[in-house]
């Protein structure tokens, strides 16, 4: 599975690979190794069949959806939004030289549903996508190697656009579609260019 199968297929309900392999039940222990101080040393942690413990307290079932949200935001940010120096959408490398890690963790959006909710706008309205030549918003892509967002819930939340415009052609749109379909957007880039140049 791709980035971008994570990505447009992300209005549908995610599992994490352990719920979808069947290896976790109620009550199993499983064994988890921290990613942030990795270790050969395993802890065991018990899934609970619901988030209520029988004394009446909640369970805290995630350590991580224990953390604030204003914490959790911040944390999606660095996994699903392109940094600033990131290459332009438009170009066809998504690695910088000597780059040997993808950008975006999308696969986060798979561990819940809760966090799914949380991180899925973040990834639409903090990225630029690469308006589609004659369609404009309609089919957009986070970067050109990526297939188009099909989704038309998902392309609705998209705030930020590249648009390219050739200087040498007319356009598949008109100035009043333009107008309709980029305006009230937070941002709009436009590289116009020429053949031959």
């Amino acid at each position: 599975m791709t980035v971008m199968d994570l990505v447009n297929n992300s209005d549908r309900p995610c599992w994490s690979l352990a719920h979808s392999k069947g290896d976790t039940k109620p009550g199993k222990p499983v064994d988890l190794i921290s990613p942030i101080m990795p270790s050969l040393e395993t802890t065991q942690h018990s899934v609970t069949e619901n988030s209520y413990e029988e004394d009446g307290e909640e369970a805290v079932s995630s350590l991580f959806l224990a953390l604030p949200t204003e914490i959790r935001l911040e944390i999606f940010r660095h996994l699903l939004v392109l940094p600033a120096d990131a290459p332009p959408p438009s170009q066809n490398t998504y690695y910088q030289l000597g780059q040997h890690r993808p950008l975006l963790y999308p696969a986060i959006l798979c561990t819940n549903r809760q966090l799914h909710a949380e991180a899925l706008p973040l990834l639409y309205r903090k990225n630029t996508f690469l308006a589609h030549n004659t369609l404009l918003t309609t089919l957009p892509r986070l970067r050109r190697i990526y297939d188009p967002v099909l989704s038309a819930r998902l392309a609705g939340l998209i705030t930020r656009f590249y648009v390219r415009v050739r200087l040498d052609a007319e356009p598949g749109y008109d100035r009043e579609q333009a107008a309709e379909q980029l305006s009230n957007k937070e941002e709009v880039v436009l590289d116009a260019w020429q053949a031959g140049m």
